[in-house]
């Protein structure tokens, strides 16, 4: 357990000596926001409003979603499939360590670094913004922790799970970025789920990508009922579970073509 500690720390320190990037990769962020609040507020100044969502209320959406997306989002499907192509995983295999939870620590670390820079950021907007608001239920701001801890697990092993692929595919960038649109459209960080029809919100009920953005984020904005969230928590918990189960099946069928491929 120390050494993945250790690597965790690690992964945080290089995160935070190069802070200016995620700085500058934050106003990048701060500006398209910008642009799509500009959009809605003429939208909604013409007398249209989207569902049953205030101004107020999609506004703070957008904040949340581009912060969450933040935190949750990653490319570590790549690095997965770098280490495979280049043999960097057979040093591993002779050491006492776990390659999953060796990736799981360094994104944890780093993201851990976004969480600390983006917390303050979230309240600072809350008190200048006078058209974002933040919860006043303590019970809120902990579901919403809990929600954004879960997003990052299951986000965690669909880029996982994406970078295996590449014991059988070889090059697996493109089924990466395949899933990175899919992800994008389904998860709610494009627009609220609940404004989608209801054959496509009915489809996002059975997958697992509305747990990566939508859920922490109706969380955050006080959306779901007490019940609806443990019942969302419960279902994400089984597919976290799947996935960890379904990686590990994977990772040795992996193992064994590559150890074939080798000989």
């Amino acid at each position: 357990m120390k050494k993945y500690f250790k690597v965790a720390s690690l992964a945080f320190q290089e995160q935070a000596a190069y802070r200016l990037n995620f700085y500058l990769g934050l106003l990048n962020e701060f500006f398209i926001f910008s642009v799509f609040v500009l959009f809605w507020r003429k939208i909604y100044e013409s007398g249209q409003q989207l569902g049953d969502y205030s101004f107020e209320a999609l506004a703070t959406y957008l904040l949340v979603m581009m912060l969450v997306n933040l935190v949750v989002r990653h490319w570590m499907a790549n690095d997965v499939r770098q280490d495979i192509q280049e043999g960097i995983i057979l040093p591993l295999l002779t050491k006492p360590i776990s390659y999953v939870a060796l990736m799981f620590a360094k994104r944890l670390g780093a993201k851990s670094a976004f969480v600390l820079w983006t917390s303050w950021l979230v309240f600072l907007a809350g008190m200048i913004v006078p058209f974002v608001t933040l919860p006043k239920n303590i019970f809120l701001w902990l579901g919403f922790a809990i929600s954004l801890f879960f997003a990052f697990l299951t986000y965690f092993f669909i880029q996982y799970l994406a970078g295996l692929a590449s014991f059988w595919l070889g090059n697996s960038h493109g089924l990466t970025f395949a899933i990175f649109l899919v992800t994008i459209l389904l998860s709610g960080s494009l627009l609220p789920l609940d404004l989608f029809p209801n054959w496509l919100r009915m489809i996002t009920d059975w997958l697992p990508f509305q747990f990566t953005a939508y859920v922490p984020i109706s969380t955050f904005l006080g959306r779901l009922s007490p019940q609806g969230w443990f019942v969302l928590m419960g279902k994400n918990l089984l597919w976290i579970f799947g996935f960890m189960l379904f990686s590990k099946w994977l990772w040795i069928r992996g193992l064994r073509r590559y150890e074939a491929y080798g000989q």
